[in-house]
This record gives structure tokens, sequence and C-alpha cells, in this order.
């Protein structure tokens, strides 16, 4: 098995290394703006001249690192974060093997390694695969019960990473408490390196620009999922806008208006916000059900399929392959998984993170590729244990009108239907991009 192990590894190493080396376009949209941060930060550290607070600092400052020691190339971070994706893998094998053992986590380092959507992520100077692995190793480190401040310290460096990870305070909350009385101690100790190390950057940003904030645009991120637009562009009637439809509307104008700063789009968008639940409130109901219904899309999430990245076409469609059979199977690893402690807990987390999402903010690629690691978690023991649900069925162990049984079929009859939906409503549309 060892063997084995590392030979997944390696190739899981070698395929992102080859996908990296034949990237040949420069970084563009959120890329380049990390970019043009990274070099901001050479120029003029994290001080008043640095204007890039719209992004946490941790991903410019590794960005910084790489190009004053290597000069301006994209190939090292790139290749850095090939390396960085195969440990996505070895955490993702270890925290299977601490849940459902061995033999599950081999598979779930196989369907890891070769995850479409993992790999290119890899070559994408984006934050996704860093914060991805930071989150992994904390979860690991407390399924290990290692030291709860060394763990704070690890999701404070996560949240200054990529700040979606602040969402998982509840579920991390939960995490210690369901310890009982000696989770109060424990969180405690988590908490203070974790606040301590984010406030840093919150205090930087205060003296800097007059405003506490992590990331100067939350509002407006919330807004991309709360506004009149957002049950059209979840449900994939917003054309080429996409969750972008409201700036062409009247009242989604100010976020194309290059007068206003971000702070003062951020104020506009808050405002915006309340008045949009308060006066729809029934409207969120569907909206939840649609977003719902898109985080968990068997499509490709990777958002940058239409730019000319290496073997885009192969790489959609294996993506959309993959998911296909790997999200029925997370599902079926989720309602039929054993009943230990350990994924009770990631069970928490996972629907912390999605609740999250359907309901506040747009459940689109990027953000629904955060829960992928959980979904191939469960994938790995749905897949091994399929042989085992098919012969309940057969023998009645397993009841069709069982409760979790109900809820799977459910989720995948949901799934499917708005997968076929998308295939006939969108798949010529990416043919064409294709």
């Amino acid at each position: 098995m060892k063997k084995w192990i590392v030979v997944l590894l390696a190739a899981a190493t070698l395929v992102r290394v080859g996908y990296v080396l034949n990237i040949k376009i420069s970084p563009l949209n959120d890329m380049r703006v990390f970019e043009k941060a990274a070099l901001s930060v050479m120029k003029n550290g994290l001080g008043s001249g640095y204007h890039y607070a719209c992004q946490p600092p941790v991903y410019p400052l590794l960005l910084a690192s790489f190009f004053s020691l290597f000069g301006h190339s994209y190939l090292v971070p790139r290749l850095f974060q090939a390396l960085t994706g195969s440990g996505i893998c070895l955490l993702l094998f270890l925290i299977g093997k601490r849940l459902f053992g061995a033999r599950v986590a081999f598979i779930i380092l196989f369907l890891s390694a070769f995850y479409p959507d993992f790999i290119s992520y890899s070559g994408v100077l984006l934050a996704e695969t860093p914060s991805i692995f930071l989150f992994l190793l904390l979860i690991y480190l407390l399924l290990e019960k290692k030291s709860p401040f060394l763990c704070g310290v690890f999701y404070g460096v996560a949240i200054l990473t990529k700040a979606l990870y602040l969402v998982f305070v509840p579920g991390l909350i939960f995490w210690f408490l369901k310890d009982g009385r000696r989770g109060f101690l424990k969180l405690a100790k988590f908490i203070f390196p974790a606040f301590l190390i984010v406030f840093s950057w919150m205090w930087r940003n205060y003296a800097c620009n007059g405003k506490f904030f992590i990331t100067n645009h939350m509002w407006v991120d919330v807004y991309i999922g709360q506004n009149p637009t957002s049950l059209r562009a979840a449900l994939g009637r917003a054309g080429k806008w996409g969750i972008y439809l409201f700036t062409r509307e009247k009242y989604g104008k100010f976020y194309l208006d290059d007068s206003l700063t971000t702070l003062e789009k951020n104020k506009v968008a808050r405002k915006k916000v309340f008045e949009f639940m308060v006066s729809k409130p029934l409207r969120q109901i569907p909206l939840a059900f649609a977003k719902f219904l898109r985080f968990w899309t068997m499509r490709t999430r990777f958002d940058f399929y239409s730019f000319n990245f290496p073997f885009r076409k192969y790489m959609f469609f294996l993506a959309l392959l993959f998911n296909f059979f790997a999200i029925p199977l997370g599902a079926l690893g989720f309602f039929f998984a054993p009943a230990s402690e350990g994924v009770y807990k990631i069970k928490v987390l996972l629907l912390n993170y999605v609740a999250v999402f359907i309901t506040i903010f747009a459940a689109f690629g990027r953000m629904s590729f955060h829960a992928m690691p959980f979904t191939l978690l469960f994938a790995g023991f749905g897949l091994s244990s399929l042989p085992d649900y098919v012969s309940g069925l057969r023998s009645g162990s397993i009841r069709i009108t069982e409760r979790r049984n109900l809820l799977f079929l459910l989720f995948v009859f949901l799934t499917m239907m708005f997968f076929v939906w998308q295939v006939f409503d969108r798949f010529h549309k990416v043919i064409e991009i294709l």
C-alpha cells in the first residue's frame, strides 16, 4: 500500500507540473489584481502606499517573495502551487485515513490526484490552492488533537489567504464545544492567535483607510448574491453577464462607477442588500433553492475555461464527467458515513459552508470549489460503500423510505435534473466558447 501511495502522490505532482508547464497566457482578471498587489508589496510594503487591500495579504506576500527571489516569473509560483496541490492530495489521504481507514483513504487519494479542477486551479495565480491546503492542514491537526493555539495560527493565516474561510467560524466553534466543558478552554486558545493574526491586518486597514475590514468589498460580494437579478443568475438565465447581470440595470450601475472608491461601493452595496432582503423576503426561498442547485451543479468549478488555458476542452469535459459521478457519490458518503465524532464534525463544517453561500453570497464556481475537498472525502467513502448500498437495497436492510436514503435520492434527483436542464439550455453556448 505504501508503494502505491507514493506512486499516486508522484503522479499527482507530475500531472500538475506538466499542466503548469504548458500554461502560456499571462494573468488575467483577479489574477492580475494579485500580481499588481505583489508588485506593490515589493515597492511599498504593506503601508499606506499599498492600495490593494481588496484582497487579504498572504497571497500577495507569497507572490512578492517569489518575484523578489526569482524575478518576475509566473512559472515559479505556479510550480509551487503544483506542489501545494499534491500536498492537498496528501492531506485528504491523511484525513480520510483518520475518518474512514486506509482503504477508503487510498480511494480519496486517487480521486484528488486526478480531479481536473484541482489540477486547473494549481496553474492560476489565485489564492484557491494555498488556502485549501492551509484549511485542510488545520482540519488534520484538529482531528489529531494537536495544540489549539497552533491550530488557531493556521486558521488566522488561512483567513488572510482567502477571506471566505471566515465563514467557517460557527462550524469551528461547534467543533470545540462538542467536547463539553474542556472545549471552552480549547476554543479560547484557538480563537486568541487567530484573532490576533486577523486583527493585525484589520488594524493596518484602519490606520491606512480609517475602516476596520479584512477585505474592502465584502458587501459588494454579498450584493452579487442578493439583488433583483440573483435568481435569474443562479438559474443560468442571465446570458453572458452571469452573476453580474445586475450591472445592466440602473440600480447596479454603482458597481461600474469608477468615480466611487471600493469602500464607497461597499457602503452602497450594504444599503442595497438590506433593502432587497427586507422588500423581498419571500424571494429568499426560491433564491436559496436555486443557489443550492447551482452550488452542487455537476459542471466544472474552474471559472476560466473560456480562456486559453492548456487542454481546456478536455479539462472541461473531464471535470464535467468527474463531477457527474463524484457529487452523487459524495452525497452517498455524506448520508451513509459511519457516525463517528470526526465524521460528524466534518459534516457540520460542510453544512456550515454550504448554508452561508446559498443564503447570503452567490454560489458560483470558485466559491463551490472550496467545498470539493469535503465532497471528495465523502465520495471516497461513497465509492467504497456503493456495493454494500446496492446489496442493502436488494436485501431490504436499507429501506427506500428510510429518511437518510430519501434525502440521498432527492439530492441526486434534483442535481441530475438541474444538470439535464443545463445541458439542453447551455450546452450549445459552451461549445461555442470552447
